[in-house]
């Protein structure tokens, strides 16, 4: 692995990141200058969805988790 996505919200869920792709444990982490925010309702879908912004003085919760190339280009789809 070469890689490593900061998954947040729903991707903090093993159940939630099988649904993109294979996934592996994954590691706990806490990133200074991070906030998450609800940022947009998905009426279509009927959810919220969790974004992201740089804040100084934020802490934003997640994990990291290992990917490869391919495994990447399948969270950005």
């Amino acid at each position: 692995m070469n890689h490593f996505i900061f998954g947040y919200g729903s991707l903090i869920n093993v159940h939630s990141r099988s649904l993109t792709t294979r996934t592996r444990d994954a590691i706990p982490v806490a990133v200074n200058g991070l906030q998450t925010i609800w940022s947009a309702r998905a009426e279509l879908y009927g959810f919220t969805v969790l974004g992201i912004r740089f804040e100084d003085t934020s802490k934003a919760v997640g994990v990291l988790i290992p990917v490869s190339q391919d495994e990447l280009e399948q969270f950005d789809e």
